[in-house]
């Protein structure tokens, strides 16, 4: 016998050591819970005992698998095993050993006959069966067709508001709707007894059709406010129901063309007439006639008269003139401001601008502004306090004494003064003394009411606006808010 080589001597010895590695436990085991090299599976539930899975259909129950007989498999034949591996069951549409029926409506779960729709034992066709209970007539029982209540059978079952069955419509007026089993309402596109349209283009929320002043914005409108509608009110939503502008006769501060707010509003886009087509004042400084853009015209555009080129000259009483819309509180259509006249600017250019009836200088006249939106009545009272003699005067041209229209003096209970301007004035309320020493705190209250003319829409209480002339009487027109000036 020829001896080994040294190749074959060191194969012999490495496969011996592994046999006795397997043997010692060191190698793949089939069954310790651990997937080692060469199994399939090990310890799941779908996993042969020699490791390897199952498969439903080669004849081995294993795993999973209720059964399998392999070819005999079958989903037709009573009592086989099932193609899933699975044991013939109720119901499985096979009619097996102990099954009347499976699958069929005359079958109920458990596959045995039942009889027929009002027995009280649901079949498989059935979706509900109360037996003698069964209804047409009673709100949510099941029906004697053995369905169970629902919209259109005719009854009014719970959450139904109606339920006439053949004749409810989604399209005829006044019925009960096939929709939902709700009764006819505003928004379901129908038109119902009672609505003069059900949605679309200029029919309100309501149903009703668009009204300009129902204080609803619909379809046509730029706006609506309701009562606040006003053709003379600046700002306001019109009574057509379109935007303030330019053009439509009332200056609205805040709503003019682009970002320019208007100065003034004659109705007409022409120019040369005082009112420029963008609703702006035209005027020319120095022919000495103050127009809405000048603060003063005297004649001249020199300086150191108090006026130039058409504006006041710093240091003035008139310059300085308190804008009561900027600097006074407002209640109502009342400003209220509190000063000194002790303060008194030194008045350069105009030593005593005095009023017709009395008041001194320099140095004691405070000038307030008031700018007039609408044509208005002005009524305003100087109240000294301490007392002293007040002199109180209003005119259109801080500088001009011909444009004085009133001017009263009082010492201790207010001086007052009314007076009426147009709109897009600016007046001017002067406060003083009748002395040099007539000087010291003062409040001053100035209501500013639009007039309205005869015939004219006019507030009862008098405090939106005002029937002028003062003849003229706001009479209740019914509503106990508004009136006519008559």
């Amino acid at each position: 016998m020829r001896p080994l080589s040294r190749g074959a001597v060191l194969w012999l010895a490495a496969a011996l050591a592994g046999a006795a590695a397997l043997a010692a436990g060191c190698g793949p085991k089939c069954g310790n819970n651990r997937l080692d090299e060469g199994e399939q599976c090990d310890g799941s539930p779908n996993c042969r005992d020699d490791c390897t899975l199952t498969v439903c259909g080669d004849g081995m129950a294993q795993g999973q698998e209720d059964c399998d007989d392999g070819a005999m498999n079958s989903d037709e034949v009573p009592d086989a095993c099932r193609t899933d591996c699975r044991f013939p069951s109720c119901p499985d549409g096979v009619v097996d050993t102990g099954e009347e029926c499976d699958g069929t409506c005359e079958c109920d779960f458990d596959c045995h006959i039942t009889g027929v729709c009002g027995d009280g034992n649901q079949s498989m066709c059935e979706l509900c069966d109360d037996g003698a209970n069964n209804s047409d007539t009673v709100p949510d029982a099941c029906r004697t067709t053995c369905t169970p209540a629902l919209c259109g059978d005719g009854v009014t079952d719970t959450g139904e508001e109606c339920d006439d069955g053949m004749m409810n419509s989604d399209v005829i007026a006044n019925r009960c709707r096939r929709t939902g089993c709700v009764l006819p309402h505003c928004g379901d596109f129908v038109i119902d007894s009672g609505e003069e349209c059900d949605g679309g283009a200029g029919c309100s929320p309501t149903c009703t059709g668009a009204t300009c002043g129902d204080g609803v914005v619909e379809t046509g409108e730029d706006c609506d406010d309701g009562v606040a509608n006003s053709d003379l009110t600046p700002d306001s939503c019109r009574l057509d129901c379109s935007f303030p502008l330019c053009g439509d006769g009332t200056p609205d501060p805040t709503m003019g063309i682009g970002s320019v707010p208007e100065q003034c509003d004659d109705g007409a886009f022409v120019t040369g007439d005082g009112c420029d087509a963008l609703c702006q004042w035209e005027g020319t400084c120095s022919n000495g006639v103050l127009e809405p853009a000048e603060q003063c015209d005297d004649g001249n555009t020199g300086a150191g008269d108090g006026c130039d080129a058409c504006a006041f000259e710093a240091g003035t009483a008139c310059a300085m003139a308190i804008d009561l819309a900027a600097a006074g509180s407002l209640t109502g259509a009342t400003y209220t401001y509190a000063g000194d006249t002790a303060s008194a600017p030194a008045d350069d250019f105009q030593p005593d601008i005095a009023g017709a009836c009395a008041g001194v200088g320099p140095a004691t006249d405070i000038a307030h502004s008031v700018y007039l939106l609408q044509d208005s009545l002005v009524e305003a009272t100087f109240t000294a306090s301490p007392a002293f003699t007040e002199v109180l005067y209003a005119r259109r041209d801080c500088l001009d004494n011909a444009t004085e229209s009133d001017c009263a003096t009082d010492t201790g209970s207010g001086a007052a003064v009314s007076f009426t301007g147009v709109a897009g004035d600016t007046w001017y309320i002067v406060v003083d003394g009748a002395t040099a020493g007539d000087t010291g705190p003062y409040s001053l209250e100035v209501t500013v009411r639009p007039t309205r003319a005869m015939d004219d829409e006019c507030d009862l209480a008098g405090v939106a606006n005002v029937c002028f002339p003062q003849t003229l009487i706001c009479v209740d027109d019914g509503s106990g808010v508004d009136g006519t000036c008559m």
